[in-house]
């Protein structure tokens, strides 16, 4: 026998062969003469290949050397024709390399077809699967007569079995073909001797007793399945070589599908035919769904397994049965799972009768996720009854995922559109207009979006438009941001597009922002601008905010931009703050980046900017968050300087701020900053921010410490109930 990767190896080449031939015809220029009017199409021929195959006659190398290929082939086959099949294989054997200039053999693949032609009228009865793969091997089988020790057998077993099976027993070859020959022979005999064939397995104990018994089931069965499934009853089943009773029953059910159902629904409460019936019925009410319709009604009870394999095959055929299904018994995942399916299925054929059907459903989880399905299908087919289920649906249907299900199915999104203007304003609302919207072409949108009242869902809508255009339109963006008819609908498009455009087109949104006034735009855009450009270049950054200083998104910006700065180019940030008059409306903003940029690496430089370059006003402003930075990182510098002040309020507030991180260190400390306080107001303070830090590790101090306290009866009160109110 052929080995099985070798047969579909060449059956695979007899295919190529025939595609090959007809491939060289076509690029193959004729040798014929060209009809009248055609001599100006005449073209050069390839050479012949002239000594390629000089080792074969002369008459077949002149074949082989023909440089047309429908010729070549015509030839060739003429002479296969005249020559017996020896003389053919033989030569075949001789030309198996391709031409020195060509890595295909076209040659040998059209001699190959035509070996496998002329063993068809050698063997008549042989199929044509057969002949591909007998024809590569013609050398050593001139005819289809089984020549292995195996084929041998078996035929013998058909006139002998008892004889080839007592000879396949003692004679020498591999376990595994010694094997499949036994079970072919009790194949072949229990076909038409079940009786001889169980005689013949109790003769032996060397081949697997539950392998052969399957292997007699399927072999009887086909004759007589009723008496197999008989027999099969009384053997015991193998979960690894499989359950005779089984395979009776779908051998049976080739044949005769009902009488094999029959059959095997009154053993499923004894064997495990699961399932095997859940692949019968399947098929069974593919092909007969009347007949099978007519049995689930009989059936009292049905398994999980054949409830499923009855609801899949008639959900899409016959939904008012599969409906009736539902009403029996299963877990209640699973009746959800099944009724989504089978509204959906039922919706693309029927919707109504689908929505008529859900619509008698208890509002349980069941109903809410079919209804989702239903408004889908619907949408494509009916959109005007998709929005009159919609609005149907009870409150605890997710809402939000049905509308954007809902626009997404939609055709026409300016129908959709209209519609989700139509609902009350909500989150899922506005989800599914950006939807919407950013599928739709903004010049056909911009008309329905502009009748829409100022608010959230016009924004929205904008918003949508916006990113269509940013990723569709990208030379048209700035004039139609210039367009919308406020800033509002400018802000929504930006936050929605501002970081890919910053990331892209970094110039471009700098360039649109400086036209800007202050205002929501504005606000807007900023931080996308300044998101990367501060990390690039901080110093372009903050020059380019000095110039507009508009808006108080500006102004925060405007701090972030000096701290940056600050914080990497200490003397530039200086510098530009040394440029403003102190009377400069930006000057406390710039004085504030400048110190908290610098009060990361060198406090004491922040420190002594803010006492030379800050009015009163900002050094009062500004020295609580410096001294609490500051102390994060050295409590004692900081306590030191603070102490170091003129008395006065500027000294209070810093002291404040020490006190409630330095107590988490130190409490005695903390508390050794009250003497310095110049009024009643900051001792107190101090005393507090003390005792709230202090209770936050440890409760019980913090009591201790107030109690040792000297105060006044207002004083204790009122810090009694602040320690109090957070307990």
């Amino acid at each position: 026998m052929i080995p099985r990767n070798r047969q579909l190896f060449f059956a695979a080449l007899i295919l190529l062969a025939l595609v090959a031939t007809l491939t060289w015809r076509l690029r193959q220029p004729s040798s014929e003469p060209l009809p009248p009017g055609n001599e100006l199409a005449a073209t050069t021929l390839a050479p012949a290949h002239a000594g390629i195959y000089h080792d074969v006659p002369g008459e077949l190398a002149t074949i082989l050397n023909e440089t047309d290929a429908v010729r070549r082939t015509y030839l060739l086959a003429t002479w296969v024709d005249q020559h017996t099949l020896e003389e053919v294989t033989a030569i075949w054997t001789r030309i198996r390399r391709p031409p020195p200039d060509r890595s295909y053999n076209f040659e040998e693949d059209e001699l190959l077809a035509l070996i496998h032609h002329k063993l068809a009228d050698l063997n008549p009865e042989a199929s044509d699967m057969d002949l591909m793969l007998l024809s590569p091997e013609i050398v050593h089988h001139q005819k289809l007569v089984p020549q292995t020790p195996r084929d041998l057998l078996l035929n013998e077993a058909k006139s002998d079995p008892a004889g080839a099976f007592q000879k396949t027993l003692a004679m020498r070859m591999p376990p595994n073909e010694r094997d499949h020959t036994l079970f072919e022979i009790l194949r072949l005999t229990a076909s038409t001797d079940p009786d001889q064939a169980l005689a013949l397995l109790a003769s032996t104990r060397a081949i697997n007793p539950a392998h052969a018994r399957v292997a007699i089931a399927e072999s009887w069965a086909v004759a007589d399945p009723s008496a197999a499934l008989a027999w099969a009853l009384t053997q015991p089943a193998s979960g690894h070589f499989g359950d005779p009773v089984r395979s009776a029953i779908e051998t049976w059910a080739k044949t005769d599908l009902d009488a094999a159902i029959e059959a095997a629904t009154g053993l499923s409460a004894n064997h495990d035919l699961d399932y095997t019936l859940k692949g019968l019925l399947a098929q069974w009410f593919a092909a007969s769904p009347a007949a099978s319709a007519e049995w689930i009604r009989g059936q009292p009870n049905l398994g999980p397994a054949l409830l499923e394999a009855a609801f899949n095959a008639l959900s899409g055929t016959h939904p008012h049965l599969a409906a009736s299904l539902l009403e029996r018994p299963m877990p209640d995942d699973t009746r959800v799972d099944h009724t989504a399916t089978l509204v959906g299925r039922w919706a693309k054929t029927d919707p109504q009768a689908a929505r008529q059907w859900l619509d008698g459903r208890p509002r349980d989880r069941a109903y809410l996720e079919a209804a989702a399905g239903l408004v889908a299908t619907l949408a494509k087919q009916d959109p005007a009854a998709a929005f009159d289920f919609f609005r149907s649906l009870p409150g605890d249907a997710n809402l939000g995922n049905i509308a954007l299900s809902l626009a997404d199915n939609v055709a026409d999104k300016s129908q959709a559109l209209s519609w989700l203007l139509s609902l009350p304003p909500s989150t899922d609302t506005t989800r599914a207009i950006t939807r919407v919207t950013n599928g739709m072409n903004p010049a056909n949108a911009v008309q329905i979006v502009s009748g829409i009242p100022d608010g959230p869902l016009r924004q929205a809508a904008y918003a949508g438009l916006g990113e269509r255009v940013y990723f569709y339109d990208r030379p048209n963006l700035i004039n139609w941001l210039r367009a919308l008819p406020d800033a509002e609908s400018q802000a929504a498009v930006i936050k929605k597009i501002g970081y890919y455009w910053d990331q892209s087109s970094p110039d471009e949104i700098r360039a649109f922002a400086s036209e800007l006034r202050a205002g929501p735009a504005l606000d807007a855009i900023l931080p996308e601008v300044l998101r990367t450009w501060l990390k690039t270049d901080p110093a372009a950054a903050t020059d380019w905010l000095l110039e507009r200083r508009d808006g108080k998104t500006a102004q925060t910006q405007l701090v972030n931009s000096l701290a940056t700065l600050a914080g990497h180019a200490p003397d530039a940030a200086l510098q530009r703050l040394g440029s403003l008059r102190p009377d400069d409306p930006a000057h406390a903003d710039v004085l504030r980046g400048v110190v908290q940029g610098l009060t990361a690496n060198s406090p004491d430089t922040a420190a002594r900017t803010l006492l030379t370059q800050g009015t009163s006003a900002e050094q009062l402003a500004q020295v609580g968050s410096l001294t609490l930075n500051w102390s994060r990182q050295d409590a004692s510098a900081a306590t030191a300087w603070t102490r170091a002040l003129p008395p006065g309020e500027v000294r209070d507030r810093g002291l404040q701020s020490i006190a409630g991180e330095l107590s988490a260190q130190d409490v005695n400390a903390a508390l050794a900053l009250v003497p310095l306080a110049t009024s009643d107001e900051t001792r107190f303070q101090i005393r507090r921010r003390t005792l709230l830090s202090l209770q936050t590790n440890d409760d019980a101090r913090a009591q201790a410490t107030l109690d040792s306290m000297a105060l006044s009866s207002k004083e204790r009160t009122q810090l009694q109930e602040e320690l109090d109110s957070y307990r």
